[in-house]
């Protein structure tokens, strides 16, 4: 019996900024500089992007963490942005951490 193929979901520009709570524009300008790579998304295709890689590009505009800047970087030395985003995760790890302890100790204080 033959497969049949399931058309993957497709995401417009204007979805990924709905969920991005941004501008179409804002999503447009990034995927434009890079932020795909190589061999993501080819300026004129009218089919949009996948929903993993709108998902993904709307959680970081979200954060504003990335700019035209950073998506051009990404496309030309990924490992730069990776090295980046792990250091930026672990400061962010660091200040959660403290957060904790400080919310704990000030718990204890008070009881």
């Amino acid at each position: 019996m033959p497969k049949t193929r399931v058309a993957e979901r497709r995401l417009t520009f204007q979805e990924i900024a709905e969920r991005a709570n941004t501008s179409h524009t804002r999503v447009r300008t990034i995927v434009a500089a890079g932020i795909l790579g190589e061999s993501g998304y080819q300026p004129g295709n009218r089919n949009g992007l996948t929903e993993d890689e709108g998902a993904l590009i709307a959680s970081v505009l979200r954060a504003n963490a990335a700019s035209p800047t950073t998506a051009q970087i990404l496309k030309t030395d990924p490992g730069k942005v990776l090295e980046a985003a792990l250091a930026l995760a672990e400061l962010a790890r660091r200040q959660m951490h403290r957060g904790t302890n400080a919310e704990a100790g000030e718990l204890n204080a008070a009881a």
